[in-house]
């Protein structure tokens, strides 16, 4: 079970399915493709239970604030040598509003890191999912931002160009 206070921890949300990021930058909490669906990544109750941690390598300090109007959770690594911004969110359907938001959700996780001052290093990206979601799958799109994608596998692709 994590010791981290929940106040640590931001919601991202496709008004389906909700996941949990902590201040370090791992997602510890996601349950697929709804909010009572089995969970993919459950580190919040086990330590064995899967995350999905991009963070960087020697923060100095951190601050996190939701981008306006949105559910995108933006979350500012400063280092000695630079800084460094990730952006999380969560897929909703295209052109949703009111009632219909959430409805055709595509399940997908987002996450962009990009550099914005100076040079900073990034732990290796890791991840470990339950054994209870084989189905997923984490890809890498993108040449200038690392941008990673969790979705649903499916017969002809596991990565979703952004």
């Amino acid at each position: 079970m994590s010791n981290l206070p929940i106040a640590d921890y931001a919601l991202l949300s496709d008004c389906r399915s909700a996941a949990l990021v902590n201040r370090a930058g791992s997602i510890d909490w996601l349950c697929f493709p709804r909010f009572d669906g089995p969970s993919v990544f459950a580190r919040l109750l086990d330590e064995q239970a899967g995350h999905w941690s991009i963070c960087t390598v020697g923060a100095t300090e951190v601050s996190r604030r939701y981008i306006e109007g949105t559910m995108a959770l933006e979350t500012t690594f400063r280092t000695p040598t630079g800084s460094a911004v990730l952006v999380d969110a969560m897929a909703i359907g295209r052109n949703e509003r009111g009632h219909e938001l959430g409805v055709d959700s595509p399940g997908i996780v987002l996450r962009s890191v990009s550099c914005q001052s100076g040079t900073v290093a990034l732990a290796s990206p890791s991840r470990q999912v339950s054994r209870r979601a084989s189905h997923y799958s984490i890809g890498l799109a993108g040449r200038k931002f690392r941008r990673y994608i969790l979705r649903r596998r499916s017969p002809t692709t596991c990565m979703t160009p952004l």
